[in-house]
């Protein structure tokens, strides 16, 4: 079997599912309309990439004329596909790569909405609706990441998609010692020792990191005997303003910016925290949420978009109102007072992604969807 990925071959879910599909023995070619980083050529099983010379070390900006622009990458996509003769191309996103694949005709195709294409683009003005509406329409098959984007795709095309999760690799996921950020090894449970809470997102207003270093400032504060940490992963347009709000709070000996981090050492990252917070004022789904809780962390998020699908609330973390200082910061003075309930929602959080997350099983149901199709 034959499939041309057309996705972003930087995106971590771009490598992750090329690798798992070549490890199933299916023969994948990408088609990304970037170039590749080190990163992604590094760490990616294929050397089957297909890249339109003239968007090279290029990104696309959001806008309609945009989205109409990528149909000048067509010809080269027509090329890839009579070279790679594929027999099933396949649109990771279904915005931009859904329009391209709708543009080149082939069938059978398949669309994967990832979460921002189908919950924010149609928004914009009814061209970026009626745009998304005749993509998904074109395809044979359409997949979500969550049960919310299920839903809103049958709202906006009257169509019937399939649920299958961006899942986590739980070889890859789960709880080990590492050699800390902090230079310690320590754990959440011991007693008198760093205690990390921490996210891994990029530095970005929709991820709310601003109310998650204003919340542990004031939990620091309350709490200025024991060793507490903050840990922030990824990189973003809001570093330097971050940067400044944590001088101006009088916690910089307490908070790390860690920058982005290749995707083989986010497993390390998720076990330098010992409560994962995820505070965002809008998500599609929440893998980094999972991630956390492979690794036996147990979680805080809010409860809007897909969290509350990733979260078991009360049994793997804590769901909490978005945009909130006070109650984020009553949240995470819960779990730092009962550490052995939050040692145990970590626990139950690695069962919880075994039993319904396992990207083993996703990935099962894409070949199967495969299988149907041809």
């Amino acid at each position: 079997m034959k499939i041309l990925l057309l996705s972003d071959i930087n995106s971590a879910h771009t490598v992750k599912w090329t690798n798992e599909l070549v490890n199933n023995s299916i023969d994948i070619a990408v088609f990304s309309l970037s170039a590749p980083n080190e990163n992604a050529l590094s760490e990616i099983n294929t050397k089957k990439i297909f890249i339109p010379s003239y968007l090279k070390n290029k990104t696309a900006k959001q806008s309609i004329f945009a989205k109409l622009a990528y149909l000048k990458a067509l010809p080269d996509l027509l090329n890839a596909i009579e070279e790679f003769n594929p027999d099933i191309v396949h649109a990771h996103y279904a915005s931009s790569y859904g329009l391209l694949g709708r543009n080149c005709k082939f069938k059978p195709f398949v669309i994967s909405a990832w979460g921002s294409d189908v919950l924010d683009f149609p928004k914009k003005s009814f061209f970026h609706k009626n745009i998304l509406k005749k993509n998904l329409q074109s395809a044979t098959v359409v997949t979500a990441t969550s049960k919310i984007m299920v839903e809103k795709i049958r709202e906006i095309a009257s169509i019937e998609a399939i649920h299958i999760p961006f899942g986590i690799d739980l070889s890859q996921f789960f709880q080990k010692k590492v050699q800390s950020i902090f230079k310690s090894e320590d754990n959440f449970s011991e007693q008198n020792k760093n205690i990390v809470f921490g996210c891994v997102k990029s530095l970005e207003t929709i991820y709310g990191q601003s109310f998650l270093i204003k919340a542990f400032a004031q939990l620091a504060s309350e709490f200025s005997e024991l060793s507490l940490k903050l840990l922030l992963v990824g990189d973003g347009s809001l570093m330097n303003k971050y940067k400044l709000s944590v001088n101006e709070l009088g916690i910089n000996n307490k908070v790390v910016f860690a920058g982005k981090a290749p995707y083989s050492e986010i497993c390390n990252y998720h076990n330098m925290i010992d409560v994962f917070v995820n505070y965002s004022l809008n998500e599609s789904f929440g893998v980094s949420v999972l991630e956390a809780s492979a690794c036996e962390k147990p979680v805080i998020a809010s409860n809007i978009g897909g969290l509350p699908e990733v979260v078991n609330d009360g049994i793997t973390g804590m769901l909490v109102p978005p945009a909130n200082v006070e109650l984020l910061f009553q949240t995470m003075k819960d779990l730092l007072l009962n550490k052995q309930k939050a040692i145990n929602m970590g626990k139950q959080g690695r069962q919880w992604v075994k039993q319904n997350f396992d990207f083993e099983k996703n990935v099962n149901s894409m070949i199967e969807i495969y299988n149907q199709i041809l």
